[in-house]
């Protein structure tokens, strides 16, 4: 499960370097990959974007958000 989790944030550092060609430079770009379907990751995932909310992100308008499942 480690290798997984380790793979998982490999390709999302590289999801976020290789997506950064939006029109707006001043926005930043924030990956996230799955590499299954599986609830606890959901929770993660909905996690993230929670604390980002807090945070005060919004998404489409201070950051962009890229959802990809392998």
């Amino acid at each position: 499960m480690k290798k997984y989790f380790l793979f998982t944030i490999a390709f999302l550092i590289a999801a976020c370097e290789s997506s950064n060609n939006n029109s707006q430079k001043n926005m930043p770009v924030i990956g996230f990959v799955d590499m299954f379907k599986d609830e606890t990751i959901d929770l993660a995932r909905q996690g993230f974007y929670d604390a980002l909310k807090e945070n005060g992100f919004k998404p489409d308008s201070s950051i962009k958000i890229i959802y990809r499942n392998a």
